[in-house]
């Protein structure tokens, strides 16, 4: 991430995305697990963008946006996270994890490899 605190912008790479693919479907968090990346440091690392001062938002993939639109996708990443923590709760396990965390009100299409690769991480965390 890149903070131009005179033009009040950021540029977040990868860690915000939003938009359509060029086959129209919707963009959807990676969650880079192969990489470092966690599902469950997300929402902290969109906490600390948002206390910075900007009115625009670069994001990795899709269109220049606003504040409020990284606000809604932090929120709907602790959504999934809420929900993926209830399904396990719930006695969810990782072959019917996909089945038991509703995610199409969030507008995200999660491949099921990516919902399981989380419950694995909600898992390792408890």
């Amino acid at each position: 991430m890149v903070f131009f605190p005179d033009l009040k912008t950021v540029h977040t790479g990868d860690l915000f995305i939003w938009g359509k693919r060029s086959d129209g479907s919707t963009l959807s968090p990676f969650m880079d697990y192969g990489n470092g990346g966690s599902g469950l440091e997300w929402t902290a690392t969109l906490d600390g963008v948002l206390e910075l001062d900007f009115d625009t938002v670069i994001p990795g993939h899709g269109p220049v946006l606003t504040k409020d639109e990284v606000r809604t996708f932090r929120d709907r990443m602790q959504t999934l996270q809420d929900r993926m923590r209830a399904a396990i709760d719930g006695g969810a396990t990782r072959d019917n994890i996909v089945s038991r965390v509703e995610t199409t009100d969030l507008d995200w299409p999660f491949r099921p490899a990516a919902l399981q690769a989380f419950y694995d991480e909600v898992i390792a965390a408890q």
